[in-house]
This record gives structure tokens, C-alpha cells and sequence, in this order.
């Protein structure tokens, strides 16, 4: 039996002085220690940077112009706003507006997209309208097809947009953003083809003509025989020059033509008297033979840029947007009733001469007050609509 465990054994009390000593002693040292290893850590530690690499577009940092008209990162805009950008759109193979909608959330066709011959729309159930490159595209009734060939990126402002654009629909705003003269040379040709003899053909060409002059053309043309003979002939052509002539100043020049004719389609399936999709072949077709729309649309947008010093920057434009229309379409129809007849035909021929003018003028100032920036927009806008259109209406048997 050892002597700590006999009974009556009381330790020496210096014993327990010296047990005490060299604890207290070997914690200050323990700690010294730790101390001096962290001090050599941080002194051998490598310098690290770090770099903020390319903004993607549609990411939350790029900068949008529909919903602010300013370069507002996407992150600070208190809105509901989608970016579809050209990379998005070469990937799906989009070829039109219907293709490239698709990826906004709440954006539906209205009226089979506009009879098939123009562009219509509603966001989150209600009207929409369209601008280009920031500015009014026309009126949304009667539109045209939109073509992909030209555009860079779009923007799709959910949600009424008055305190920037003035009285409009009140579903939202769809910013049709085009591709800007090159300031170095550039060239893209491109074909494809499909089904129900489709096919169409690019050719995207530009580069500085000198140190201040930078061009761009871009000329395309898409036929189709089209599903159930819903056919497509368009031609386009769309020259832009950019010219700094000053350090600060820029003056843009913009022109678009259009030469579209597409056969209209009202009815698209139709149902029986039951509620059921009526029993016809594949190749049926509902419209009047002769129904066709013929559009020409020519577009001269001159912008002025003027950045005055790092927070003061003014815009000036000017648009003038001639439109035709020569269109025959079916207008109005119910689909087969207990007899197996399709009542209330109608078919419409119409012409528009249509001319939109546009003057506007903007001032951007950034400035500071404490931690808190600030970005105030300042604008005037002049808009001219004048329409002259001439309508007739007749009714046809029932088939």
C-alpha cells in the first residue's frame, strides 16, 4: 500500500507549494509561446488581391437603362427588370420577338401575337409597349414583327413606367436594345434553314472609318413557306455611323429599313361546338386565301452625347418613323356550332399611312452628399403621332 493511500496521510505542505510554483510558472510561457508562433504566422503570410473581372450581362451588377435611363447598376433599380442579352439569345437560336420573350417570366402573347404579323403583348396580364434604344418604337397596336438580327441585348421592365416615358400601357415596357457601330473592324455572315421551307441569311459588317468615325451595317433576309401556308418574306437593312468629333461630344446616326409581308391568322386551332379541337387534318386552314399584310417601315434615329465633366452629362435626339400598311385579314369568327359551320366571318381590308416624330433632351447629374449618391435626371420630350387610316369591312359565308 502506498503512503497516499493509507489512511491518516496528509501531503507536506511544501510539496504542494512546489506543485503550484511550476504550474503558475508554465502557463506564462505556454502563452508566450503561442503568441510568438501567430506573430510569425502573420509576418510570413502572403499578400493577397483581389480584382473584379468582366460584368456579365443581366448579372446584378450591369448597368440597364430601362427603368432609370441612367447607367444604374441592375442591384440599386427597385424594379422588376429582365435582361436577355445576345449571348442568351445565339445559344436558344432565337429568330424573333416570340423566341426570345419567352425567357421573361409573366410576358404572354396577345391575340396570337398580334395576328401573326406584328408583335403584341401583355405582362403580368396587362398592355405593354415597345421602345428602341431607349425611346418610343411606335404604337402597339399594328406593330411588326421584330427581327433578332440587330439587336444586342433587351430589356423588360415589369410594371408601369410613366414617371420616365410619360402615359403608356400599364403592364410594363420591353427595350429593344440594337448593336452599336464598331470602333474595330468586324465581320459575321450566318445562314440557317428549317422545316416548311424556312430559311434565312445575314451579313453583319463594320469598323472605324478613322480615329472618330466608327460604322455598321447589318442586312438580312427570311422567307418562309410557313405552317399551314402561314408564309414570311422579309428584308432588312440597317446602316449606324458614331462620330466623336470632340473629346467629350458624340453625335450618333441610326437608320433602320423594313420590308415585311406576312400572311395573317386569326383563328389559329379551332374548337367545336363540344369545346374540342375539331377534328381536321394538319394542313387545313382557317384564314381566307387571300389575306396578306405588307409593311415598309423606315426609321432615322439622330443622337447627340455630350458629357460635360464626370457628373454632368446631357442627351439630345431626334426620330422620325414612317410606317405603311397594306393589310387583308380575316376580322372576327366563331368556330363550328352544332351544324359543323364556322358563323360570323368577316374579312378587313385596311391602309395606314403612319408618321411618329420624337425630340428629346436629357440631363444626368451624379453627385454626393456624405456617404449617399445621388443621380438626377432632368428631361423634356416632344412626341407627334399622326395616323390616316382607311378601313373596309365585309362578311363572308359560313364554311
Amino acid at each position: 500500500m502506498s503512503r497516499a493511500s493509507r489512511p491518516g496521510f496528509v501531503p507536506r505542505p511544501h510539496a504542494i507549494a512546489a506543485l503550484a510554483c511550476a504550474l503558475v510558472a508554465g502557463l506564462p510561457l505556454a502563452a508566450r509561446a503561442q503568441a510568438t508562433q501567430a506573430s510569425q504566422a502573420e509576418q510570413t503570410l502572403p499578400q493577397v488581391t483581389t480584382s473584379a473581372g468582366k460584368v456579365a450581362p443581366g448579372s446584378l451588377r450591369d448597368s440597364v437603362t430601362t427603368g432609370t435611363k441612367t447607367d444604374t447598376p441592375l442591384r440599386d433599380i427597385p424594379a422588376a427588370i429582365t435582361v436577355i442579352p445576345d449571348s442568351v439569345l445565339r445559344e436558344q437560336g432565337a429568330v424573333d420577338m416570340n423566341y426570345a420573350l419567352q425567357n421573361s417570366a409573366g410576358v404572354q402573347p396577345l391575340l396570337a401575337g398580334g395576328y401573326g404579323f406584328a408583335n403584341n403583348y401583355t405582362i403580368r396580364g396587362l398592355g405593354m409597349r415597345f421602345l428602341r434604344d431607349g425611346y418610343l418604337d411606335g404604337p402597339t397596336q399594328n406593330g411588326y414583327y421584330r427581327t433578332m438580327y440587330d439587336v444586342d441585348r433587351i430589356e423588360v421592365l415589369k410594371g408601369p413606367g410613366s414617371a420616365l416615358y410619360g402615359s403608356g400601357q400599364p403592364g410594363g415596357t420591353v427595350n429593344v436594345v440594337t448593336k452599336a457601330p464598331l470602333s474595330k473592324f468586324g465581320a459575321e455572315i450566318g445562314a440557317f434553314g428549317g422545316s416548311f421551307g424556312t430559311w434565312g441569311t445575314y451579313v453583319d459588317v463594320g469598323g472605324p472609318v478613322s480615329s472618330q468615325l466608327s460604322t455598321r451595317l447589318i442586312a438580312d433576309v427570311e422567307k418562309s413557306d410557313g405552317y399551314r401556308g402561314l408564309s414570311r418574306d422579309i428584308k432588312e437593312v440597317s446602316p449606324s455611323l458614331s462620330w466623336a468629333y470632340d473629346n467629350n461630344k458624340t453625335l450618333t446616326l441610326d437608320y433602320d429599313h423594313r420590308d415585311i409581308r406576312i400572311k395573317p391568322d386569326n383563328y389559329g386551332i379551332v374548337f367545336n361546338a363540344q369545346g374540342n379541337i375539331a377534328a381536321a387534318p394538319r394542313d387545313s386552314r382557317y384564314y381566307s386565301p387571300f389575306n396578306d399584310t405588307r409593311q415598309t417601315i423606315d426609321r432615322v434615329t439622330l443622337s447627340h452625347d455630350w458629357q460635360f465633366d464626370p457628373a454632368l452629362s446631357m442627351r439630345t435626339a431626334f426620330i422620325y418613323d414612317e410606317r405603311g400598311l397594306n393589310m387583308t385579314r380575316n376580322a372576327g369568327g366563331n368556330g363550328g356550332n352544332a351544324a359543323n359551320q364556322m358563323t360570323g366571318r368577316a374579312v378587313r381590308t385596311q391602309v395606314d399611312d403612319s408618321q411618329f416624330s420624337l425630340v428629346q433632351n436629357e440631363l444626368v447629374w451624379k453627385t454626393r452628399t456624405g456617404p449617399v449618391d445621388h443621380t438626377v435626371l432632368f428631361g423634356l420630350e416632344y412626341a407627334d403621332t399622326r395616323i390616316d387610316t382607311v378601313r373596309t369591312g365585309y362578311n363572308l359565308p359560313n364554311p
